[in-house]
């Protein structure tokens, strides 16, 4: 895809998985950055060891600025990525800001040109605040101008729902849970 810059956001310490980079979980024998990698081809992995004031999303998100592109796909380096979430970033042809959710969690943020400098102040704000750890749904939050006890839309013109096994592993036990096969009733990608 030309004008297209995919970047994959591996940030925040690992303190609830005993050391082991969140991205660095294993699926079949192949750590989860990598598999993010094969799945959407030419990503840059933004690596970012440990973040001050648990800001880490936004504010690793600010430091990419210089490889943002016409269209910017921001992906979180760990979430399990089905093809069917992977088909439906990728060919988004929205040109407003578009987040990807499961739901419970954004995992993917669809941005062009036009929308840098509003969402680099929504991420400003975000970091700023330093209430909800700068993540992507507090982007979207102040984006929207959504206060933190405001309930966050499942779909709305800026959020696309992807309801598949499509997983963000904030837990040990949502890491073990989904080797266990515990969302197998959803659509397998």
């Amino acid at each position: 895809m030309d004008n297209t810059s995919i970047i994959v956001l591996a940030a925040g310490s690992s303190d609830r998985f005993k050391g082991v980079p969140k991205y660095g979980l294993e699926f079949n024998g192949k750590p989860l950055i990598h598999r993010t990698g094969e799945m959407f081809p030419g990503a840059l992995l933004y690596d970012k060891p440990s973040c001050p004031n648990s800001v880490c999303t936004c504010d690793t998100f600010q430091m990419t600025r210089n490889r943002w592109d016409e269209r910017t796909i921001i992906l979180l380096g760990d979430v399990y990525y089905t093809e069917v979430a992977c088909h439906t970033i990728l060919n988004c042809e929205d040109t407003n800001p578009v987040f990807f959710t499961d739901r419970r969690d954004i995992f993917a943020l669809l941005f062009h040109r036009k929308s840098w400098l509003t969402l680099t102040m929504a991420a400003m704000k975000a970091i700023l605040s330093n209430r909800n750890n700068g993540r992507l749904w507090e982007l979207y939050r102040k984006l929207l101008n959504l206060g933190d006890s405001d309930v966050l839309p499942h779909k709305d013109h800026l959020c696309h729902l992807i309801d598949d096994i499509t997983q963000d592993f904030d837990e040990p036990e949502e890491y073990t849970d989904f080797l266990n096969g515990k969302y197998k009733n959803k659509i397998h990608g």
